[in-house]
């Protein structure tokens, strides 16, 4: 902000007040820094995904295919996992949904509703890779002879819509 940068600013406080508890001192200080940067009362201050009392972070629509090559690998019955990682770090995802391959083509949404761990979300994640695995075991973990497709990966900084097809085999 002190650059000149006040979108900027607003964007990375923006991020700080979402991991903060509402109500807090700490998120009502960040806030009045969004106002500032925006040249807004604090009272004008929306946190995207909150209501003023949860965070639920942007959301993801991710509409996932199976390309016509795998088609006949995968059982209707097979489970496919659609989920989001945190491009630098730990491999288990962030935010996941559960279906079927008779289910797709489909369009889920991935936010911090879908969150594995209370405590890593969605929207603390600075970039995400998204994806879509078949599982011929059922478990989310991937193994050799899955089917599986996943996404560049992409800033979290506001509702993103994404493509995943599923187009190769776990080796």
């Amino acid at each position: 902000m002190e650059d000149g940068r006040r979108e900027a600013a607003a964007q990375h406080f923006r991020k700080l007040a979402r991991q903060m508890p509402p109500g807090s001192q700490g998120r009502r200080m960040i806030i009045q820094s969004i106002a500032q940067a925006e040249g807004v009362s604090p009272d004008q201050v929306t946190i995207q995904g909150s209501s003023g009392e949860t965070a639920s972070g942007p959301p993801f629509t991710v509409r996932v295919t199976l390309s016509q090559e795998l088609a006949a690998k995968a059982d209707p019955e097979d489970t496919v996992f659609i989920f989001a990682r945190s491009a630098q770090g730990p491999p288990m995802p962030v935010a996941a949904v559960r279906k079927k391959v008779r289910d797709l083509p489909l369009t889920v949404t991935l936010s911090d509703a879908q969150a594995m761990m209370a405590e890593r979300t969605l929207s603390q994640q600075e970039r995400v890779v998204v994806g879509a695995r078949v599982s011929k075991s059922g478990r989310p973990m991937a193994q050799a002879g899955d089917l599986q497709g996943t996404t560049q990966p992409v800033a979290v900084d506001g509702d993103r819509e994404l493509s995943v097809t599923i187009d190769e085999r776990v080796k």
